[in-house]
Formats: structure tokens, C-alpha cells, sequence
């Protein structure tokens, strides 16, 4: 009698969940099928980890929270923690609540199990990072890529200058070092004092000639001519000079045939120099690789805005007015109000004092613009890893993943300092839990990038913050990672 009681009251705890069940394992197969394409292109040795990918995706396409109450109601597996091996985990539910309600139990669509999972897993770690050494875990790799950057920063009228050295009497001991460099080099390629020239005039200078200027004093210097050096050809000279960056320059021959050539000069690299930046004024990036000057003002107003290079000329292209700007780690925010094929107007709205000072090779973050890149193939490629720092990564991680399983050698790097940034220190424990899982399914290892310490905050977007302990937090709720539709993060796209 109590055994049929017992019975009856697990017939009704699970009334209906077969059904439900039932019907989450045909939506997984159903994007398969919709997918089958895609999975095509998998090769066979990846095919079973953009499947189950597949199915993850799937899984995490509506709010799972009440089928996962039930379940647990039930005393039976919730779907947490089931991302490496969704549809094997599904069925064994499915099997259970079969024999429950006496019902005939369904033909196994053979999805990974969660011990080939690990093994799969292991296996992609071994061919991207090697074995673990001295029987550690953690393993390391250095990644990088093109991202725009500040460039040099300079001051309009700064003086350049060379001279020999020389011993107490005034005797030359060795000549000054001056370079000649095509037009467009960045100075800091130059060891030194540097005149620019176009690519022509370059090309009718050999070694030994001499070569006369006219320095900002008036007084006549002469350049000797030596060998050329990765496209820049070395110059002696045996007086000293002073000229004035950017300013144009005269060439000519000391003897025999006439020859003039027109130089710039070159500005120094100066990394240690920084811009002062108040809000509401603004801010220009330029194409070009001149190097940065500050911004001119009037009675403490601003007549003429600051510039700073921008590495990347992909931005220029890309960037639309409104779009965020972020600079200095976030430091800095501004709003991009007018774009040329050669320059970038940001009119500095947030920073975490009223005047920011911005430096040399400082990251620059473009949460709204999408940056074009070229198409990538992956079918040759023996390791690829994703770097995820931004938002459209992060959003782009799902169909990035299906198209690189086929590599040998597949990992995603998560930027954690960069995507707090772009998505706000708030979410960035959020965002990396759902990353883990997407990895976690698709059987890829994982490279945690170290996140930069606290800094304070500005308007316009909150900075980064160390997150390893939230991060801990969170994936201790991984069992409601299904329920992750809830949080409006579950819009991954499939294709």
C-alpha cells in the first residue's frame, strides 16, 4: 500500500514533465537540423563539439527557470552544469522520467557524454598549451593583436637639435648622428635627430655626399652622408645645429652638380608627454603619424583642440558620430561628433577628474563601432585563439567558435580589463561566466587574462575592478545557467 502511495505521489511530482522535457530535446535537435550546414563544414574529429555546441545554444534560447524548479522539485538533475554535454544530460533525464510514468524510453540521438567531454577537453588544452609542466595545471600563453592605440605625443615649435661630442679644448671626438627617413615614418623608428624626405629624394643620396642647411640661427651646417639602414640612411656631422620640429627644410649639395631636396623635421618621440584634457572641450585623432600636440587656449578657453595619432586607420572608416570613445583605460569618455576620412572630433564628456591628462600608446575603446576587419579563413590555420574584449566579441563568440572548432589548435583568451571597459565592471563577472559556459560546450580551453585593479570611476561608463572573487561568486550559481535568458544575455547568435 505505501509503496503504491510512494508511487502515485511520484507520478504527480512529475506530471507533464515528459512532456517538457520531450519537447526541449526536439529544439535541440531542431536547430541542429537547421544548422546541419553549418556543422557540415565541421570537420568529423570537431563535429561532436559544434553539435553539442549547437545544442547549448538551444538550450540557452528561452528562460528554463520553472522546468528547472520541477526538476529539482522532482529529485531530479536541474540541467545545471550540463553545457559540455547538453543532450546526453537531457536523455538520462528523459530515461528517468520514462520509466516514472511508464513510458517507452526514446532511441539516444548519441550526444557526448560528460566523461568524453573532459576527455575532449583535455585533449584541445594538450594541443594549444602543451602538457601541463611539473604535473601542474595552469599553463600559459602570450597573445596580441592589432588594436588602436594613442600615439606619440609632441609640442608644435619644439627645438631639435644635435651636436658632436667633444673633448675640453673644443676638438671634435665623434660626430652627431642625423637620419635621413622616408616621409610618413614615425620618429621613434629613428635613433635620433631626424629629417624626413619623400621616397625620390631618398633614392638620389648615396654614402659620401655632402649635403648643406641652414639651421634657425642662420648658420650653415654640413651633413655627410653614410650607409643606408633598413630604408633610412645615416648622416655625420661634425657641428652643432638647431632646428624647430615640423618645419621645413632646404637640402643642397655642398659641390659639384646642383641638387636641392625638401626635408621636414622630425619632432623626437616624447612617451612622458601628456595632453591635458577638460571636459566639454575637444579631442582630434588623426590618421596621420604626426605626433600629438596639446590643445591651445585663451584666457583658460580653448581656440584650438588637442590632437593625438590613432594607430589603427581602420577606425576612420568605422567610426560614426555619436559613438562612444573611451581612453586611458576608461578614464576618459567622450562622444565622437564628427568624422573625416582622416580625423576623429570626440567632445570629452566624462573622466574622473574635471581635466584627464592623456598619454603616448594608450589603448582606445570603441564600444559602439564596428570595426571591419578582413575575412579570416581558419581552414589553414594550425591555432587559433579568440580574443573576446568587447561586446561584439562577446556576441560574435558563438558562430566564431563554429567556424574555428575544425582548427588543430582552438582557444578563447578573455580580455576581462578590456571587456569591463566596453560592458562595465558591473556586468564583466556575467559576461565571463557566460563565455566559460559557450567554451565549456563547444570543449575549448579557456586563457584568463589578469584584470587590472581598481581605478575610480567617470560618468560615462564605470572602470574596471578586480573581479576574481565575484567571478568565484558567480560560477557558483552555474546551475542556473539555462536560466540565463532571464538576464537578457541569452540573444547568442546561432549562425
Amino acid at each position: 500500500m505505501e509503496a503504491s502511495a510512494r508511487a502515485a505521489s511520484e507520478c504527480a511530482t512529475c506530471n507533464g514533465l515528459y512532456e517538457h522535457v520531450a519537447a526541449l530535446r526536439d529544439e535541440l535537435l531542431d536547430l541542429e537540423h537547421e544548422l546541419a550546414d553549418v556543422l557540415a563544414e565541421v570537420g568529423p574529429a570537431a563535429r561532436e563539439s559544434a553539435r553539442n555546441l549547437v545544442h547549448y545554444l538551444a538550450l540557452r534560447r528561452r528562460d528554463r527557470r520553472a522546468l528547472q524548479e520541477r526538476l529539482a522539485h522532482a529529485g531530479l538533475a536541474s540541467l545545471g552544469g550540463c553545457a559540455g554535454s547538453v543532450l546526453h544530460t537531457i536523455e538520462a533525464v528523459l530515461g528517468v522520467l520514462a520509466r516514472l510514468e511508464q513510458r517507452p524510453v526514446l532511441a539516444s540521438a548519441a550526444g557526448v557524454d560528460r566523461a568524453g567531454a573532459g576527455v575532449e577537453l583535455e585533449r584541445r588544452t594538450a594541443l594549444l598549451l602543451g602538457e601541463p609542466p611539473c604535473a601542474r595545471d595552469p599553463r600559459h600563453l602570450v597573445t596580441g593583436g592589432p588594436r588602436p592605440r594613442t600615439g606619440a605625443i609632441g609640442e608644435p615649435g619644439q627645438r631639435v637639435s644635435w651636436q658632436p661630442d667633444r673633448d675640453e679644448l673644443g676638438r671634435v671626438l665623434h660626430p652627431a648622428l642625423v637620419w635621413l627617413v622616408p616621409e610618413g615614418a614615425p620618429a621613434a623608428q629613428a635613433p635620433g635627430p631626424a629629417l624626413a624626405l619623400s621616397a625620390e629624394a631618398l633614392a638620389q643620396l648615396g654614402p659620401g655626399q655632402r649635403l648643406l642647411l641652414t639651421d634657425v640661427r642662420g648658420k650653415r651646417r654640413q651633413l655627410v652622408t653614410g650607409d643606408e639602414v633598413e630604408g633610412a640612411r645615416a648622416c655625420a656631422s661634425a657641428q652643432t645645429a638647431y632646428l624647430i620640429a615640423g618645419e621645413p627644410v632646404e637640402l643642397e649639395r655642398a659641390a659639384g652638380e646642383s641638387l636641392r631636396l625638401r626635408a621636414r623635421v622630425l619632432a623626437p618621440p616624447a612617451p612622458e608627454r601628456r595632453l591635458l584634457l577638460a571636459r566639454g572641450e575637444l579631442l582630434v585623432l588623426t590618421r596621420s603619424g604626426e605626433p600629438g600636440r596639446p590643445a591651445r587656449r585663451v584666457d583658460m578657453e580653448q581656440v584650438l583642440p588637442a590632437c593625438v595619432p590613432c594607430s589603427l586607420p581602420e577606425v576612420f572608416a568605422a567610426a560614426r558620430p555619436g559613438e562612444r570613445l573611451l581612453l586611458d583605460q576608461g578614464k576618459i569618455g567622450g562622444i565622437i561628433e564628427t568624422v573625416t576620412p582622416d580625423e576623429l572630433h570626440v567632445r570629452i564628456v566624462a573622466s574622473a577628474e574635471p581635466e584627464a591628462h592623456l598619454g603616448a600608446d594608450q589603448r582606445i575603446h570603441l564600444p559602439d563601432t564596428q570595426l571591419e576587419h578582413a575575412a579570416e579563413s581558419f581552414a589553414d590555420l594550425d591555432v587559433v585563439v579568440l580574443e573576446i574584449d568587447s561586446r561584439a566579441g562577446f556576441e560574435a563568440l558563438p558562430a566564431l567558435l563554429l567556424a574555428t572548432l575544425g582548427a588543430p589548435a582552438t582557444g578563447v583568451k578573455i580580455a576581462r580589463g578590456d571587456l569591463a571597459i566596453e560592458c562595465g565592471h558591473e556586468r564583466l563577472a556575467e559576461l565571463e561566466e557566460d563565455i566559460l559556459c559557450l567554451c565549456e560546450a563547444a570543449h575549448v580551453p579557456v586563457i584568463g587574462a589578469a584584470a587590472a585593479g581598481e581605478r575610480d570611476g567617470c560618468a560615462l561608463r564605470p572602470l574596471h575592478v578586480s573581479i576574481d572573487s565575484v567571478t568565484r561568486l558567480v560560477r557558483g550559481r552555474a546551475a542556473a545557467a539555462p536560466a540565463a535568458a532571464a538576464r537578457g544575455t541569452s540573444a547568442l547568435p546561432a549562425r
